[in-house]
Parts: C-alpha cells; sequence; structure tokens
C-alpha cells in the first residue's frame, strides 16, 4: 500500500475521468460503469485514500452562501474605497444566483481552521478570498482540503494551478512609468507597499522593468516602502522630499498613497506637477474630484467581483476545469501626471 497523499482530483487524473465521476464512484451512485468504478477503487486502495469533505459534498444540496473573507483591520475595511465596488460585482452575480455573502473581516493573527470548519460544518459552500498575503498559509490549506476557494488577487507561488482573478499589475505600472519616461523624467520613485502582497511585487516589477526599458538604472534611495494608506504615502514622501536630488515624478501602489504624497508635497509648498508629478493605482472615484485631479492606472474592481463570483459558481461543478482571470490595466491622464 503506497503511504502518498492524495485528494480527489489525483484519482480523477490517474483513473482519467473526471471529479464528479470520482465523486459518484465513492458515494455509490449507480451511474457510473462497472470497468469505470473497478478502475476508480483500485486507485483509491492503492493510495489508501478517505475520501475528504469535498469528496462527500459533491452529492450534498448546497448551502447558497459563499463566506468572503477580507484580512484586514475592520475599521479599514469599512473605510476604504475598494472593497464596496469589489462587493457590489459579487453581489450582482450571486444575487441571480440566489447566492448570499457571508463577510468576515479577519484580524491578525487568525486561525485558518475555524473558518475551514464552517465547510466543513455544511454552513457555506466555500470561500472567496480578497487580497490575503502571499505567505498566508489558508489557500494551500483550502487546496489540500479541496475545499472551493477562489482568490481576488494572485495568492501562492506554492500552489501550481488555482483559481483566482487579478489586475495585469505588472503592465499598469509599466505604462504609468513609461508615461513618466517618455514626459523626459528620470528621477522617478516609488511608493511600494507591503512586499508581503503579490499586487505590490508586481507593481514593483513593472515600475522596474520601465526603467530598465529606457537605460535607467533603478535607485533604491527612490523606491520607499510604507502602507497603502493616506498616512503611508505621506510619510513615504516626506522622505523623498528630504533627500539630495529628490524625484521629479512619483509612482503610487494605490491612490491613497497617491493622496497622501500630494498632502506632503503641497504642505512643502512645491507644485503638482510642475514640481513633482504623480500617478496612483486602482482609479477610485475620489481621484477626479481633488485638486489637482489624480491620475491613475484604473483597476476594474467592480469586474473583479463579478469574476470572481462567476469563477467560484463555475468550480462548484468543474474544480479541475477552470482558468486563473487577468483583467487589463489602463493608465489614466490627469492633471497631477503633468
Amino acid at each position: 500500500m503506497r503511504k502518498v497523499k492524495i485528494n480527489i482530483r489525483d484519482i480523477a487524473r490517474l483513473a482519467n475521468v473526471s471529479v464528479a465521476t470520482v465523486s459518484r464512484v465513492i458515494n455509490g451512485s449507480p451511474n457510473v460503469s462497472e470497468k469505470t468504478r473497478k478502475k476508480v477503487l483500485k486507485i483509491i486502495q492503492e493510495y489508501d485514500y478517505h475520501p475528504s469533505a469535498f469528496a462527500q459534498k459533491l452529492s450534498k444540496a448546497r448551502t447558497q452562501i459563499v463566506a468572503l473573507l477580507i484580512p484586514y483591520e475592520r475599521g479599514f475595511i469599512l473605510s476604504d474605497a475598494f472593497f464596496p465596488p469589489l462587493i457590489k460585482g459579487m453581489t450582482e452575480v450571486f444575487d441571480k444566483k440566489e447566492y448570499n455573502i457571508m463577510l468576515s473581516m479577519i484580524e491578525s493573527p487568525y486561525i485558518p481552521q475555524k473558518y475551514v470548519s464552517l465547510y466543513k460544518r455544511g454552513i457555506v459552500d466555500g470561500y472567496i478570498l480578497a487580497n490575503v498575503k502571499k505567505d498566508d498559509p489558508f489557500p494551500e490549506i483550502l487546496y489540500e482540503e479541496n475545499i472551493p476557494f477562489v482568490s481576488v488577487g494572485r495568492v501562492s507561488s506554492k500552489l501550481k494551478k488555482y483559481p483566482y482573478v487579478d489586475t495585469d499589475n505588472v503592465k499598469g505600472a509599466f505604462e504609468a512609468t513609461t508615461y513618466f519616461l517618455e514626459k523626459g523624467h528620470k528621477r522617478i520613485a516609488l511608493l511600494k507597499g507591503n512586499s508581503n502582497y503579490n499586487f505590490i511585487q508586481d507593481r514593483y516589477e513593472g515600475y522596474i522593468l520601465a526603467l530598465k526599458k529606457y537605460g535607467i538604472k533603478p535607485d533604491p534611495k527612490l523606491i520607499v516602502e510604507d502602507t497603502l494608506t493616506i498616512d503611508g504615502g505621506y510619510k513615504a514622501m516626506k522622505k523623498l522630499l528630504k533627500i539630495n536630488n529628490p524625484p521629479t515624478a512619483v509612482l503610487a501602489c494605490s491612490d491613497y498613497m497617491a493622496i497622501g504624497a500630494m498632502d506632503a508635497i503641497l504642505e512643502e509648498k512645491w507644485e503638482i506637477p510642475e514640481d513633482v508629478a504623480i500617478i496612483g493605482f486602482d482609479d477610485l472615484y475620489i481621484d477626479g474630484k481633488i485638486e489637482p485631479p489624480l491620475a491613475s492606472v484604473r483597476q476594474e474592481i467592480e469586474e473583479m467581483g463579478k469574476e470572481a463570483a462567476k469563477l467560484f459558481l463555475h468550480i462548484l461543478d468543474n474544480p479541475i476545469d477552470f482558468e486563473p482571470i487577468i483583467l487589463p490595466a489602463t493608465f489614466i491622464w490627469r492633471r497631477s501626471a503633468g
């Protein structure tokens, strides 16, 4: 007997059948040919496989509830302009299928098993994860347990294939940085945000790729990491304004950071964009209402919510037949960019 950990997807692959067929064999359904049944059972016996919660649940009624997990502080979520359109997009899709969203705002530290138990106890049909850190173990736990989940943003380099919806952050940051370069800027700063998130790393990569394309060596002094908040942007920009030969242009990894940076620039009596041009990321609804209006890289946030909901509903019936979704990022010019 082999002592190798195996799951229902592995059995389906080894038997060259669908996951649903394996489930029918496990649950004793008569709608399977005898030849297929024997082939699947042989693999199950070889690997000493014991059905997971997901395999058993395939044949049961669904709860019509999906848990949306957001690992941020409650106050931040309720005030952040990113999450309302994301949830709006999800709700628009789920309402048509009579699905309900259970919102869980997770504050660190948290115990992943607590949320896994919601599924195992038949309370939810699965999870949508919004912006979890790349080193968070929860996605890998869900994967190993064969529990349906979709991630908003890439979350793991360890998983070969898992369902997620993301923005083309590399291209978005590349295009914004390229805009500055084409305007003649050579001292371009990056307000980076926490590197624990893949989307931040992707935006950093896009920034670096643009500089290298134009033959400019990245200057570590122009790359400042802080929180993706107005306060974080303010503090990061204050540091940049104190260095010798400060930047003439700034790309911020969030609009909130960009707004904080603008406050710091104006406080020093510098002009935007004449002294320092600035571009944010997200293109939140507030960008056109501040002075000067903030240029930004647009994420289709509501569309991300819709696609995440559609992908979740898809994988309930097709747990191994899916493709991750990458949505475009578009540079939106406004006066702050110069």
